[in-house]
């Protein structure tokens, strides 16, 4: 038979019934008394320092339920974190205590003129060039010549 009160000359020397442990509370091996009064043997995995990595923007790390001892870490994994450089991010932007120095690289840029045809033209920069500034289209050709029946109209 199990007791979980006892009192002796009018005092309480043991009471269980108010107690609120349970064997996942308890870490595993470990015995005790249930608020019943019968010994039982904890549940809770010890689960010493865990850590992990996050690998994500969005990424997140569950901590497994357990006891743990206070010298697990969970961080920014290596590879994320070897991006995290100051050329990286762009200037006067700080991301993660790193402040960014990238202002931005110098691009080769291309004027062009097209006048327009009756075919589909594609305007692209010439090789050399990272892309085109401005692109100046004329107008389309055209002329009235007056002739005998009225005007003949030519256009392109």
């Amino acid at each position: 038979m199990a007791y979980n009160k006892i009192i002796y000359n009018g005092n309480t020397l043991i009471d269980l019934t108010e107690d609120t442990i349970s064997q996942d509370k308890v870490l595993a091996g470990i015995t005790f008394h249930g608020v019943d009064g019968e010994q039982a043997t904890g549940s809770m995995p010890n689960r010493g320092a865990v850590s992990g990595t996050i690998a994500t923007k969005d990424g997140t790390y569950t901590v497994p339920q357990g006891y743990h001892d206070g010298r697990g870490s969970v961080g920014i994994s290596a590879t994320e974190k070897s991006k995290l450089i100051a050329g990286n991010i762009k200037s006067g932007v700080s991301l993660l205590g790193v402040v960014g120095s990238y202002a931005g690289e110098g691009v080769n840029l291309q004027a062009k003129t097209v006048t327009p045809t009756a075919s589909t033209q594609t305007v692209s920069a010439d090789a050399g060039y990272d892309g085109l500034s401005a692109v100046t289209v004329n107008a389309i050709p055209y002329a009235e010549v007056e002739n005998e029946y009225g005007t003949t109209v030519t256009i392109g």
